[in-house]
């Protein structure tokens, strides 16, 4: 294990086309929800082991073996928290996909030793490590083709309700409403909403949906 670990430098717009290859290679039609249950077991021929206890003692909901052979995930989210669940094994897939050399370069099989691993990293390299992961997960589940077009459906009902789209709360609520097709928490889509400067005045007007 090196002295000091760098994660490696990746912008948000290639993390997003890392996305968009990896959907490309495992689930083209992009038929939605995205099945990254699916494409883990069948396609990555990674084995997803629940752990109780997993979040309650170590403070972490996943982590991959460094062979990217398991991911191992508590055991309560996997069974009561679906959403959360299939966040968390994206945000899994996304190390695998962005950072297999920090991988190969560890050893580490059981929770403690990926402790270890992750308690060797500079703060801000970790917190990269970390963004990068969350934003390729958001990426995959909720793919940018996809999300406009279940938005603007969405925005347009609402405009025929007489519901200002300048409003925070109209898209709060596009947000929860959209978030169903995707079988993702309503955070994600909003966060996924302003990287991709939907609800942006240049977009609703691009769309006829304000004046």
């Amino acid at each position: 294990m090196p002295e000091e670990i760098k994660a490696p430098i990746f912008s948000y717009e290639q993390i997003r086309l890392a996305a968009d290859a990896f959907l490309t290679s495992y689930h083209p039609s992009r038929k939605l929800p995205i099945p990254i249950e699916e494409i883990i077991e069948l396609h990555l021929a990674i084995h997803i082991v629940p752990l109780p206890g997993l979040q309650e003692t170590f403070g972490i909901e996943a982590f991959t073996t460094s062979d990217r052979k398991e991911i191992y995930i508590d055991n309560f989210v996997y069974k009561r928290r679906y959403r959360r669940y299939r966040f968390s094994l994206a945000h899994e897939v996304g190390h695998i996909t962005l950072h297999q050399d920090l991988y190969d370069a560890a050893r580490f099989r059981s929770v403690r030793d990926w402790k270890r691993f992750i308690t060797e990293f500079p703060g801000d390299e970790y917190g990269w490590f970390e963004y990068q992961a969350y934003s390729f997960a958001g990426l995959v589940l909720v793919p940018g083709g996809e999300l406009e077009v279940h938005a603007e459906q969405a925005a347009r009902t609402a405009v025929r309700h007489r519901i200002d789209l300048y409003d925070d709360l109209a898209w709060e609520y596009i947000a929860d409403y959209i978030s169903d097709a995707f079988e993702v928490s309503k955070e994600v889509i909003e966060r996924r909403l302003k990287h991709d400067g939907i609800r942006n005045v240049s977009w609703l007007q691009s769309r006829g949906l304000v004046g």
